[in-house]
Protein backbone atom coordinates (compact mmCIF):
# COMPACT_ATOMS: atom_id res chain seq x y z
CA UNK A 1 0.00 0.00 0.00
CA UNK A 2 1.60 3.42 -1.01
CA UNK A 3 1.49 6.37 1.24
CA UNK A 4 -0.81 8.02 -0.46
CA UNK A 5 -3.40 5.24 0.08
CA UNK A 6 -2.29 5.17 4.02
CA UNK A 7 -3.38 9.00 4.24
CA UNK A 8 -6.67 7.83 1.81
CA UNK A 9 -7.33 4.86 4.80
CA UNK A 10 -6.87 7.50 7.64
CA UNK A 11 -9.05 9.89 5.91
CA UNK A 12 -11.90 8.86 7.36
CA UNK A 13 -10.53 8.95 11.10
CA UNK A 14 -8.90 12.03 10.23
CA UNK A 15 -12.30 13.25 9.80
CA UNK A 16 -14.12 11.78 13.07
CA UNK A 17 -11.18 13.27 15.18
CA UNK A 18 -11.42 16.84 14.00
CA UNK A 19 -13.84 17.58 16.96
CA UNK A 20 -11.07 16.55 19.59
CA UNK A 21 -9.18 20.27 19.84
CA UNK A 22 -12.48 22.08 20.28
CA UNK A 23 -13.24 19.96 23.66
CA UNK A 24 -9.96 18.69 24.50
CA UNK A 25 -7.54 21.23 23.84
CA UNK A 26 -3.56 20.88 23.96
CA UNK A 27 -1.10 23.87 24.04
CA UNK A 28 2.17 24.15 22.03
CA UNK A 29 4.06 24.06 25.31
CA UNK A 30 2.58 20.24 26.53
CA UNK A 31 3.87 16.93 25.99
CA UNK A 32 1.16 14.21 25.29
CA UNK A 33 1.09 10.44 25.95
CA UNK A 34 -0.99 9.10 23.13
CA UNK A 35 -1.55 5.20 24.15
CA UNK A 36 -3.63 2.48 21.42
CA UNK A 37 -2.07 5.66 18.68
CA UNK A 38 -2.60 3.04 15.73
CA UNK A 39 -1.49 5.04 12.40
CA UNK A 40 -0.87 8.20 14.43
CA UNK A 41 -4.12 10.03 13.47
CA UNK A 42 -4.03 12.24 16.51
CA UNK A 43 -0.58 13.07 16.06
CA UNK A 44 -2.09 14.98 12.40
CA UNK A 45 -5.38 16.13 14.35
CA UNK A 46 -3.48 17.95 16.99
CA UNK A 47 -0.17 19.31 14.62
CA UNK A 48 1.34 21.91 15.86
CA UNK A 49 -0.59 21.58 19.02
CA UNK A 50 2.22 19.76 21.20
CA UNK A 51 6.09 20.06 22.36
CA UNK A 52 5.75 16.46 22.18
CA UNK A 53 3.79 13.48 21.56
CA UNK A 54 4.59 9.86 22.10
CA UNK A 55 2.68 7.30 20.73
CA UNK A 56 2.05 3.97 22.37
CA UNK A 57 1.16 0.96 20.41
CA UNK A 58 1.10 -2.49 20.56
CA UNK A 59 0.96 -2.94 16.98
CA UNK A 60 4.90 -2.48 15.44
CA UNK A 61 3.22 -2.35 11.39
CA UNK A 62 0.81 0.41 12.65
CA UNK A 63 3.45 2.02 14.12
CA UNK A 64 5.52 1.89 10.99
CA UNK A 65 2.52 4.00 9.38
CA UNK A 66 2.53 6.43 11.96
CA UNK A 67 6.42 7.24 11.68
CA UNK A 68 5.39 7.64 7.90
CA UNK A 69 2.54 9.62 8.05
CA UNK A 70 3.68 12.02 10.77
CA UNK A 71 6.65 12.46 8.60
CA UNK A 72 4.31 13.16 5.20
CA UNK A 73 2.25 15.69 7.59
CA UNK A 74 5.82 17.25 8.75
CA UNK A 75 5.48 16.26 12.05
CA UNK A 76 8.57 15.98 13.78
CA UNK A 77 7.92 16.21 17.58
CA UNK A 78 5.97 12.58 17.40
CA UNK A 79 7.94 9.49 18.56
CA UNK A 80 6.28 6.01 18.63
CA UNK A 81 6.94 2.83 21.16
CA UNK A 82 5.66 -0.54 20.76
CA UNK A 83 4.30 -1.92 23.71
CA UNK A 84 1.40 -3.02 25.48
CA UNK A 85 -0.80 -0.17 27.02
CA UNK A 86 -1.12 -2.13 30.10
CA UNK A 87 2.93 -1.91 31.16
CA UNK A 88 4.10 0.86 29.23
CA UNK A 89 7.97 1.11 29.38
CA UNK A 90 8.09 4.64 30.35
CA UNK A 91 9.21 6.85 33.44
CA UNK A 92 7.88 10.29 31.90
CA UNK A 93 4.90 12.31 32.86
CA UNK A 94 3.13 14.16 30.94
CA UNK A 95 0.84 16.62 30.69
CA UNK A 96 -2.07 15.37 28.57
CA UNK A 97 -3.03 11.80 27.49
CA UNK A 98 -5.15 10.51 24.59
CA UNK A 99 -6.82 7.06 24.87
CA UNK A 100 -9.09 7.17 21.90
CA UNK A 101 -10.90 4.29 21.35
CA UNK A 102 -8.54 1.64 22.95
CA UNK A 103 -9.96 0.73 26.45
CA UNK A 104 -12.51 -1.73 25.03
CA UNK A 105 -9.31 -3.29 23.85
CA UNK A 106 -7.73 -3.59 27.12
CA UNK A 107 -8.15 -7.39 28.79
CA UNK A 108 -7.38 -5.21 31.66
CA UNK A 109 -8.88 -1.82 31.61
CA UNK A 110 -7.74 -1.22 35.49
CA UNK A 111 -4.23 -1.50 34.35
CA UNK A 112 -4.85 0.81 31.69
CA UNK A 113 -6.33 3.05 33.99
CA UNK A 114 -3.34 2.75 36.76
CA UNK A 115 -0.83 3.54 33.53
CA UNK A 116 -2.70 6.73 32.65
CA UNK A 117 -2.65 8.04 36.15
CA UNK A 118 0.99 6.76 37.00
CA UNK A 119 2.23 8.98 33.83
CA UNK A 120 0.42 11.66 33.58
CA UNK A 121 1.44 14.60 36.05
CA UNK A 122 -0.41 16.06 38.95
CA UNK A 123 -3.36 17.61 37.08
CA UNK A 124 -2.77 16.25 34.18
CA UNK A 125 -5.82 15.69 31.82
CA UNK A 126 -6.73 12.47 29.84
CA UNK A 127 -9.51 12.29 26.95
CA UNK A 128 -10.50 8.78 26.82
CA UNK A 129 -13.19 7.96 24.52
CA UNK A 130 -14.99 4.90 23.15
CA UNK A 131 -17.00 3.35 20.50
CA UNK A 132 -21.02 2.88 22.41
CA UNK A 133 -22.54 1.75 19.60
CA UNK A 134 -19.62 0.12 17.62
CA UNK A 135 -20.66 -3.45 18.89
CA UNK A 136 -24.34 -2.90 18.91
CA UNK A 137 -24.15 -1.74 14.83
CA UNK A 138 -21.91 -4.22 13.68
CA UNK A 139 -23.94 -7.56 15.39
CA UNK A 140 -26.86 -5.42 13.68
CA UNK A 141 -25.49 -5.26 10.79
CA UNK A 142 -23.97 -8.94 10.57
CA UNK A 143 -27.85 -10.41 11.81
CA UNK A 144 -29.34 -8.86 8.62
CA UNK A 145 -26.23 -10.11 6.69
CA UNK A 146 -27.44 -13.84 7.80
CA UNK A 147 -30.86 -13.65 8.95
CA UNK A 148 -32.09 -11.10 5.71
CA UNK A 149 -29.79 -11.11 2.61
CA UNK A 150 -28.70 -15.03 3.83
CA UNK A 151 -24.78 -14.49 3.44
CA UNK A 152 -22.75 -16.62 5.15
CA UNK A 153 -21.10 -15.77 8.53
CA UNK A 154 -17.52 -14.40 7.61
CA UNK A 155 -15.85 -13.86 11.30
CA UNK A 156 -13.19 -15.45 11.90
CA UNK A 157 -12.20 -15.64 15.98
CA UNK A 158 -8.85 -16.17 16.95
CA UNK A 159 -7.78 -18.32 19.88
CA UNK A 160 -6.46 -16.13 22.79
CA UNK A 161 -6.64 -12.41 23.40
CA UNK A 162 -7.06 -10.20 19.80
CA UNK A 163 -5.75 -6.64 20.12
CA UNK A 164 -8.09 -5.68 17.41
CA UNK A 165 -11.20 -7.59 18.93
CA UNK A 166 -13.16 -5.48 21.91
CA UNK A 167 -13.07 -6.88 25.14
CA UNK A 168 -15.65 -4.90 27.14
Amino acid sequence: MSLEQKIDFNSGKLLSGVIYPEFFPISKEETVLNIGCGDGVQAIIYKGNFKKMVGVDINQERLEVARQLTAAYGISQWQGICANVEAIPLNEQFDKALAVDIIEHALRPECVAEELYRLLKDKGQLLMTFPAMHDKWENFFRFVGRKILRRGGKTVRRPGWDPDAHQY
